[in-house]
């Protein structure tokens, strides 16, 4: 859109460019586009004749089972099985009129721009058939089968004009001019008239246990299955995973499962595993214009039923890359089913789809399955799909025409360093005809690419992106539960939508939508439109009328660094902006944004930096106070300007347009420019807060001292604006790390004793209102830093530490600095310091015997230890030492140990060493005997036998009982 336009209503009239008479791309002049030019189509391709069920006579005998014709192709649909009335479903070889697609800018029938879809299993158009005028040999039933016996392994067989693996792992390419499938060990056979040949990794109507393996290296065949091919007559399924490999300058059409087709019964060619697809085939690129010609690539199998059968092609799941592919016409993720006749068709993907495609010239990618029939099914567990360095013109996921091609769980897409993206995104499905074409959760996001202002007879068009579906046809549906979406680092003139695009009778609802836009910039053409330089449109629903599209929940947009001309939190009708009716909306928008014009339909706008429009719609379109839209913000000062609008001169501006939250807002209106002020703003918060890193001790700032703290971290700057109502987030972020040898070596020269517990990557963090994250490496003033300590470094039954804390911090230089920091706090499982600096900090300590205090070392009136009773802490060590280990005891303070100590001991087969008045005792309870039932306590002359019991005992005793012990222990 152009920047010197004026008004809103002004520039909504100029938005929409009914591009094909159905999706919305966006006309960038000041009058809407002329409509497409009309085209003159060729003759009907006539109705595609009956297969023929003639066998040709080739002198052998018909294997049993066999189909009745060797035909490679599925019957096409017969013409007016499809559903002509929905405008938008692809109808593979309906035999309606032929379409030009040598120009993108030339609408089918239906008015989309995408030629029909090629049936699967054809022959792609430039490659030889077997039979036709140019002599090839005729195709022949009996088998060519491989020299070896299978008792050698599975070996593959030429059965007409399709290659059968049969589970062996081949690789077909040509040696010495002649194309040969290699196989086994040194398996070799010959490959003749390779160019209208089917390759099929499993059998035919035959079962393969285990995996599959085509790799085609140059060599340019008809068509490539990873799975097995079933008629019915028998099941072709594959127990393990499907591979297929293509490189070399050649077009190649693949289908990473199988092919089932019902014809002779219920047809079986699924695969359990993952259909694994990686083509480095190159196809040619034109001179000039779009990609005609190229690959066809589908992530699943093949499923065709065109009577009262059930043909299943489904795959566990698909791992699809198509790297520098070059020319490619369409990529689809998943399965491919068609079902006519009471026929039904599954192609289903039984978990997720991971596609990962590079380099191409794409003119369509389907990142889901596509079904074709009411009874057609194509649908995916999930699908995580990356688009890079690629030209495309459409991009969606699943595509049911009547059928089923839903995605239970979420469909991630990542759009990535793309030149050219053309005509539309859909984050989500595409429904006609009464499809389902549905999505649980859309992630899309689209990264430093570029949707270019193009030239379409004269007028400038754009391509759009939307989070939702899209659907055509009464019942059907292509909604999604959540749409969240990211553009950033990209040129974008056209539209961007968080909703689907629904027709009449259709649903493309969309359940909540979160939309971002990062550094967003606009597009220009310059050599026809010199002058003009054309931004995006942001849409938080939908631009479509007719049927359900809107956001049911709500709408949250945020715009950062971007040039955007009108953000809508509603939806577009025609040429005006109106609420999405249900839901909330809200916007939010940080510093750096541009050629803002218009703002409509939202509950509220956070702002951070003054707003400028000359546009406005409060959501419900009436001026009055009662539907301000509330404005939210942080690090305003009393008297900022917080927006301003152009009037018309003689367009009243109600003062109620806005309302401040946490805040008055005061309006004023000077001439056409009308202003709402900031004033009487509260104080925002000091939040005090922590970050810990799996592992690290628990480590805080005193929320007591929220604000001492605040006043050494933040500016003058920024305590003012908390002071005007921004709220500032403080808090450190702790990990545990390990001491670089040379850092280790100068802090172990400088100990004092002490022993080094543990070392801690300290760093202090804040965040000012919407600013950006950041590190306070130095504070203006010390402030406490509470370290809980962990439970290896507290000290054992009868010992106590003093813990001292070393800060490394780095000098200008690059030397370190090493300052003692003492432990400010009374509490033995804390240590408390006042710090000013944040980088290493080690904790250090020294260790002795418990101090008592006089008279602290009595018997109870029982006699069984003393009133400080180091005991408890005893049975706990006891209790979580693995058996055999030494749990080491300072009792010189006590008279007697407790008998159930003793019998502890014993139930878990620990090792006590007790230092007492009279020296140390070491009792191995592996080795003792029983204790009296009725013994509450023993002296430690009682226990000196038992302890020379269990060390004549333990001189018995193999080799092999260690006596670890514990890192805690002296």
């Amino acid at each position: 859109m152009k920047t010197k336009m004026k008004g809103i209503l002004a520039l909504l009239t100029a938005v929409v460019l009914l591009w094909g008479g159905s999706l919305p791309l966006f006309a960038a002049d000041g009058q809407p586009a002329e409509e497409p030019r009309e085209t003159v189509e060729a003759d009907p391709v006539p109705d595609p004749e009956p297969p023929s069920t003639e066998v040709p006579e080739t002198g052998g005998a018909e294997e049993p089972g066999e189909p009745e014709t060797d035909e490679e192709d599925p019957p096409a649909e017969l013409p007016g099985d499809a559903d002509s009335g929905d405008g938008g479903e692809e109808t593979p070889g309906d035999g309606g009129p032929a379409v030009s697609v040598t120009d993108p800018e030339v609408p089918d029938e239906s008015g989309r721009t995408d030629p029909p879809e090629e049936t699967p299993g054809d022959e792609l158009p430039e490659e030889e058939q077997p039979g036709d005028e140019d002599g090839l040999e005729p195709v022949e039933v009996e088998a060519a089968v491989a020299a070896l016996s299978e008792e050698d392994g599975p070996v593959p067989e030429i059965d007409g004009n399709r290659v059968y693996a049969n589970g062996a792992a081949i690789i077909i390419r040509e040696e010495d001019g002649v194309c040969y499938i290699f196989y086994g060990t040194d398996g070799k056979l010959e490959l003749p008239s390779p160019g209208g040949k089917t390759v099929f990794g499993g059998g035919k109507n035959r079962d393969v246990d285990g995996d599959t393996s085509v790799t085609l290296d140059g060599v340019p065949v008809s068509a490539v299955y990873g799975g097995g091919y079933s008629d019915g007559s028998h099941s072709a399924d594959v127990s393990g995973d499907t591979k297929i490999e293509t490189a070399g300058e050649i077009l190649v059409k693949t289908y990473g499962g199988g092919y089932a087709e019902a014809k002779n019964g219920d047809a079986s060619a699924r695969v359990a595993g993952t259909a694994r697809t990686e083509s480095r085939a190159y196809g040619s690129l034109p001179g000039e214009g779009f990609t005609n010609k190229g690959h066809y690539i589908y992530g699943g199998g093949y499923a065709y039923s065109n009577g009262g059968n059930r043909a299943d092609a489904s795959v566990g799941a698909v791992s699809l890359k198509v790297l520098e592919g070059g020319a490619t016409y369409s990529v689809r993720g998943g399965g491919y089913a068609t079902a006519t006749s009471g026929g039904a068709a599954v192609a289903d993907v039984n978990g997720p789809i991971s596609m990962h495609l590079t380099g191409l010239d794409v003119r369509e990618v389907y990142s889901g399955g596509y079904a074709n029939g009411a009874s057609a099914s194509a649908t995916a567990e999930s699908i995580d799909c990356t688009v890079g360095t690629s030209e495309m013109m459409n991009y969606e996921c699943g595509q049911a025409s009547k059928g089923d091609a839903s995605v239970s769980g979420t469909a991630r897409t990542l759009i990535e360093d793309c030149p050219n993206l053309y005509a539309y995104v859909f984050g989500g499905g595409d429904a006609s005809g009464g499809g389902n074409a549905s999505i649980g959760r859309v992630e899309l996001t689209v990264s430093g690419s570029t949707a270019p202002v193009a030239d379409q007879w004269g007028s400038p068009v754009e391509g759009s992106f939307y989070g939702g579906g899209t659907a055509s046809g009464t019942d059907s549906d292509a909604s999604v539960g959540s749409v969240t979406m990211l553009l950033e680092d990209s040129l974008i003139s056209g539209g961007i939508f968080g909703g689907g695009n629904a027709g009449a009778g259709a649903n493309a609802a969309v359940g909540s939508v979160d939309l971002t836009l990062d550094r967003v910039k606009g597009d220009h053409h310059p050599a026809v439109f010199p002058e003009d330089e054309f931004f995006c449109t942001v849409i938080g629903g939908t631009g479509s009328t007719g049927g359900n599209a809107s956001v049911t929940d709500r709408c949250d947009i945020t715009v950062s660094d971007s040039e955007v001309e009108m953000i809508l939190g509603g939806n577009l009708q025609g040429s005006m902006p109106v609420p999405s009716g249900t839901g909330s909306a809200s916007l939010t928008l940080y510093e750096g944004n541009s050629q803002i014009v218009g703002v409509a339909h939202f509950d509220t706008v956070r702002l951070t930096d003054r707003l400028d429009l000359k546009g406005f719609f409060t959501k419900t379109g009436a001026d009055d106070d009662a539907v301000s839209l509330e404005l939210l913000g942080s690090g305003w000062n009393n008297g900022d300007v917080a927006v301003s609008y152009e009037a018309g001169d003689e367009e009243t501006v109600p003062a109620g347009w806005f309302a401040g939250s946490g805040f008055d807002l005061g309006f004023s209106r000077e001439g056409n420019l009308a202003a709402w002020t900031i004033g009487n703003l509260a104080s925002g918060d000091v939040i005090i807060d922590s970050e810990i890193a799996d592992g690290a001790p628990k480590t805080e700032l005193p929320q007591e001292q929220a604000s001492h703290i605040a006043s050494s971290v933040l500016t003058d700057r920024e305590q003012e604006q908390v002071q005007n109502g921004t709220t500032v987030k403080i808090y450190p972020k702790v990990e545990k790390t390990a001491l670089a040898p040379d850092v280790e070596a100068e802090l172990t020269g400088s100990l004092q004793g002490e022993t080094i517990g543990a070392s801690l990557d300290i760093q202090l963090f804040k965040k000012v209102g919407n600013a950006a994250l950041q590190a306070v490496p130095e504070t203006t003033a010390p402030i406490p830093l509470v370290i809980e300590l962990p439970e290896d470094l507290l000290p054992q039954a009868g010992y106590e530490r003093a813990f001292t804390v070393i800060r490394a911090h780095e000098q200008p230089d690059g030397s370190l600095s090493y300052t003692r920091l003492p432990d400010t706090d009374n509490d033995p499982k804390t240590v408390t310091v006042l710090t000013d600096r944040f980088s290493l900090y080690v904790l250090a300590y020294t260790e002795s015997e418990e101090s008592r205090p006089s008279g602290g070392s009595g018997h109870h009136s029982s006699g069984s230890g003393s009133a400080e009773s180091i005991w408890p802490s005893v049975e706990r060590l006891i209790r979580s030492a693995p058996e055999g280990q030494t749990v080491r005891v300072n009792a010189r303070s006590e008279q007697t140990v407790p008998a159930g100590i003793i019998r502890l001991l014993k139930e878990h087969g620990v090792i006590l060493e007790l230092r007492y008045p009279g020296g140390v005792l070491v009792l191995d309870g592996a080795l003792m005997g029983a204790v009296a039932g009725n013994k509450v306590f023993y002296s430690f002359d009682e226990l000196k036998d038992a302890a020379a019991g269990t060390a004549a005992a333990s001189a018995e005793q193999p080799a092999g009982r260690e006596k670890a012990i514990p890192n805690t222990g002296r």
